[in-house]
């Protein structure tokens, strides 16, 4: 089954992506001159996928992360510099990869291997400022893989973004309670492509071994007519740790697009579990359904999808981890299944 790779327009790039430059370069001076404690450290995600079927396909093109298929691949390759000078943080991922090639394309420049960059401090006891490109809290799934329940992503996390450049303000509200609300450049944008900016938060619960978080998301951002329109998100996760063994994590959100006659919608629900056996291996499995039936993302293609996913994750070394996934993917227009597979191997350092 071949799928369609989904791209939106570059843009006019405005003047204000010189400044952006420059204060990422303030920011990387910064972090190497600082005299206080210093921390790097780093991940190389090398995977191989392959088609079970055996078809003529070369890439999964409705998913961003590790989509190749039949080769050898590097999902991102990142190193993580963190600096803590006089209360001020400063941190700069510089990465490279499958996964930075297909998500910071339409940036200009260094800007395309900028993982993350930014420089936070603590105002108070419970108050924290950050700003720079940092990762989104949209959905429980982030970029770094070998953080995550599962080596391959769910569709929820390829349709949102995987990193914001702004402001944000941590307050902790109570022992169980923070409040992080956010003024981005706009959905996914490091150089500013749009002349208004969004606005963005994160709610987080936390009691005893469950976690759940409420993200929403309300901007201008151009859809595939390249009209500039209004869109609105909302995002509910949650992850409870059953005991030391068993991990359970969910995912549910909408969003929605304003077209020219109407509002679009697209939406996805899914749901793991992670059971350790022992303390060198694990397994899991992962059902989703994904639906961006009105054209938010997808054009001219049937973009309903639903997934399921096993997976065997084996603890090689400290350092040395190697996943073992396999996936039914089924488009739910035309009832078809494609199967797929993946082996990871994940070093950190």
């Amino acid at each position: 089954m071949n799928f369609i790779k989904v791209k939106l327009g570059k843009g006019v790039l405005s003047k204000s992506k010189g400044y952006v430059s420059l204060s990422l370069l303030i920011l990387l001076n910064a972090t190497l001159h600082a005299q206080d404690t210093l921390m790097v450290k780093g991940n190389v995600d090398l995977y191989y996928g392959f088609n079970i079927q055996n078809t003529v396909s070369q890439d999964l093109g409705i998913y961003v992360s590790s989509n190749t298929l039949d080769q050898l691949d590097i999902n991102y390759a990142a190193v993580e510099i963190t600096k803590n000078y006089k209360g001020n943080i400063f941190y700069l991922s510089p990465a490279f990869g499958r996964y930075m090639t297909n998500n910071y394309r339409n940036e200009i420049c260094a800007l395309r291997w900028l993982a993350e960059a930014f420089w936070q401090r603590k105002l108070s006891k419970n108050q924290q400022l950050t700003i720079g490109v940092f990762s989104s809290p949209f959905t429980p799934e982030n970029w770094k893989s070998h953080e995550q329940l599962f080596y391959s992503r769910a569709l929820a996390p390829e349709y949102v973004p995987y990193y914001l450049a702004g402001i944000k303000w941590r307050i902790r509200c109570n022992s169980w309670l923070t409040f992080t609300p956010m003024l981005v450049n706009g959905w996914q944008h490091i150089s500013d492509r749009m002349p208004s900016l969004a606005w963005s938060s994160l709610a987080e619960l936390k009691w005893k071994n469950y976690y759940l978080n409420w993200t929403s998301f309300i901007g201008k951002e151009k859809g595939l007519t390249n009209q500039q329109e209004w869109r609105v998100f909302n995002d509910l996760n949650g992850t409870v740790k059953i005991n030391d063994r068993i991990m359970v994590q969910s995912c549910a959100y909408m969003g929605q697009q304003k077209g020219i006659n109407k509002w679009k919608t697209w939406w996805q629900l899914n749901s793991g579990m992670k059971v350790k056996l022992n303390e060198l291996n694990a397994i899991g499995l992962r059902g989703e359904i994904f639906s961006d039936s009105e054209g938010v993302f997808f054009d001219g293609i049937s973009s309903r999808f639903s997934a399921m996913t096993v997976g065997w994750d084996v603890k090689l070394s400290q350092n040395l981890n190697l996943r073992m996934e396999g996936k039914r993917l089924t488009n739910r227009n035309n009832s078809k299944d494609s199967w797929f597979g993946c082996v990871n191997l994940s070093l950190t350092f």
